[in-house]
C-alpha cells in the first residue's frame, strides 16, 4: 500500500508481535510479523462510561447540603456527565473506525 494510501486511511494502532520470541525479529531474521489491532478508545471510552454514570448517579443522590463547600454546585453530577460525553466521543469513534472497515 502506497504511503498517500496509508495517510488517506488515517491512523491504525496496531503493535508489531514478532513471529518467535526466542529469536530475532522481523524479515532480518525471516520471521514474519503479525499485528495486533487493538483500539484503544474501546476501553478508554468503556472506563470513563462507568465511572461517569458512577459519579453521576452519586451526584443525583446525594445530600444537597454535601454542595454548599462548592457554592452550591454539584460537582459530582457536572463531572460525571463530562466524564460520560468523553465516553461517548471515544466510542462514537470505535463505531465510526468499525463502520468505515467493514
Amino acid at each position: 500500500m502506497s504511503r498517500a494510501a496509508r495517510q488517506a486511511r488515517g491512523p491504525r494502532w496496531s503493535v508489531a508481535i514478532p513471529g518467535n520470541l526466542s529469536g530475532g525479529f522481523g524479515v532480518a531474521s525471516g520471521m514474519g510479523t503479525e499485528t495486533m489491532q487493538l483500539d484503544l478508545r474501546l476501553p478508554i471510552g468503556l472506563m470513563f462510561g462507568v465511572l461517569g454514570l458512577l459519579l453521576a448517579g452519586y451526584g443525583l443522590l446525594a445530600d444537597p447540603a454535601v454542595y454548599q463547600v462548592s457554592l452550591g454546585i454539584n460537582v459530582n453530577l457536572w463531572t460525571g456527565l463530562g466524564m460520560i460525553a468523553f465516553a461517548a466521543f471515544m466510542l462514537g469513534g470505535v463505531w465510526l473506525s468499525a463502520r468505515r472497515n467493514t
